[in-house]
């Protein structure tokens, strides 16, 4: 399909996203790093008007650029007790701000290359005032990591990224923690690898070898498969590997700890050193450390029934434990620490139910960042505009996208426990420091 769509048929998609969204099968729980693995400024999805709506009728997510319709329900100011529920309409109690007037010393603006030309890509923040980049040797494959002074615009080398033979999926998942990035590659086994590299410089270590991963069949490959081999499932067959075996990746108190993508909360030393998983966590995933939910979904039985992933919350640390009140109904959950996002790209509402709210704009679904904040888009062409939600607070910035014919690039909330958001603009990135929100 080519040019605007018909007026009459965006409609009626847009009616048909409305009744039938809620009903979509919720997307895998490591869809967001699947999305983010992919994500870089050549590969951006464009989705608008009549394209949009048949991605997430077809998909059942929300990735797109959506009419602004406002939001409802809770009082002006913050997500307080509301009398009303998601679905009554009410006049809109949200502020929206751009994003650097509203919280001017948390935004950051960089460019998109380095003094030499050097074209870098931003991917997490080492401290409130430096930020971890990467430089791409080709494609998708990074080559170098450099730490760039947000004050004076200087980039230290950090180190030569490794890329191994038969890498599947190249260095991802950059995280920073106890004074190490550590990142993951996946090979064409299913087996991933965890790196690590002091932020001070040095030289990149395999830190964690031959982690198994999701097959085809969501069998577990072989963690002694042979390089390039298929991996074996458990019933002897063997079945193409598809999916890294890392969702999430947090440092704590000397410790690397990851999901697994069909289930289980793993570790191993940040020195080095065999994985293990974490007692008691075979049918959790890592929420945002030291939280792990469950019990994780079991997609071939399910029936593409609506579902609440992580239901039930454990703190791993000191065996706390959260549930919510939200039941199986029509409308698929995606539920953190505090907050639950809804499938249907709308509503948000505590785990307790006391707090809710439809927010404006298009929810992108499956992350609430440092247990506060979401992000929706609204709007399309020079009007579309990326917000951020302080669900603590109420408050909403807002932020222009870059446009490339005609429609806008964003990205996304890297991780729960990631206190970076950033994306590209007209003019470089953007960058957000969300520890740094009042």
């Amino acid at each position: 399909m080519t040019g605007q769509p018909v007026e009459n048929l965006e409609d009626t998609l847009n009616r048909t996203l409305e009744r039938y969204a809620g009903k979509a099968p919720a997307p895998a729980p490591d869809l967001v790093e699947r999305v983010e693995t992919r994500y870089r400024k050549r590969r951006r999805a464009r989705m608008t008007g009549a394209a949009a709506a048949m991605a997430l009728v077809l998909g059942g997510t929300t990735f797109g650029v959506w009419p602004d319709d406002g939001g409802t329900v809770v009082p002006s100011g913050s997500l307080n007790p509301a009398a009303s529920t998601p679905g009554q309409e009410k006049e809109s109690p949200f502020e929206i701000t751009p994003i650097e007037k509203l919280w001017p010393e948390a935004v950051h603006r960089i460019p998109t290359e380095l003094p030499n030309g050097t074209e870098i890509e931003p991917q997490a923040l080492i401290d409130e005032r430096t930020v971890l980049v990467n430089a791409w040797s080709k494609f998708e494959k990074t080559s170098v990591l450099y730490a760039y002074d947000l004050a004076t615009g200087e980039a230290r080398k950090i180190t030569d990224v490794v890329t191994p033979k038969k890498t599947k999926i190249f260095a991802s998942g950059f995280t920073v923690g106890d004074g190490k990035i550590i990142w993951y590659t996946a090979s064409t086994d299913g087996t991933s690898t965890i790196w690590s590299v002091p932020v001070e410089g040095g030289a990149a270590v395999a830190t964690v070898e031959r982690i198994p991963g999701e097959t085809g069949d969501g069998a577990t490959a072989s963690a002694s498969a042979k390089d390039g081999a298929t991996a074996s499932a458990k019933d002897g067959t063997t079945v193409d590997p598809v999916s890294p075996g890392i969702v999430d990746l947090a440092v704590s108190g000397g410790k690397i700890y990851w999901s697994g993508s069909l289930g289980g909360v793993h570790t191993a030393p940040l020195t080095g050193g065999p994985a293990e998983l974490v007692p008691g966590t075979e049918k959790e995933l890592l929420v945002q450390w030291p939280w792990a939910g469950g019990p994780v979904r079991d997609r071939s039985q399910d029936g593409g029934k609506a579902h609440i992933t992580h239901r039930e919350l454990r703190n791993l640390e000191t065996g706390e434990k959260r549930s919510t009140t939200l039941e199986d109904g029509d409308t698929n959950w995606d539920c953190g620490i505090t907050w639950c996002l809804s499938q249907d790209g709308r509503s948000v509402t505590s785990r307790d139910g006391n707090r809710m709210a439809l927010l404006p704009g298009r929810l992108v679904n499956g992350r609430v960042a440092l247990d506060r904040f979401a992000l929706s888009t609204t709007g399309s062409g020079d009007k579309a505009r990326i917000l951020v939600h302080d669900l603590r607070t109420g408050r909403v910035g807002s932020i222009a996208p870059m446009l490339s014919d005609g429609d806008a690039t964003y990205s996304l909330l890297k991780g729960t426990g990631s206190r970076m958001y950033a994306t590209p603009v007209e003019d470089g990135h953007l960058i957000v420091d969300l520890e740094a929100v009042d």
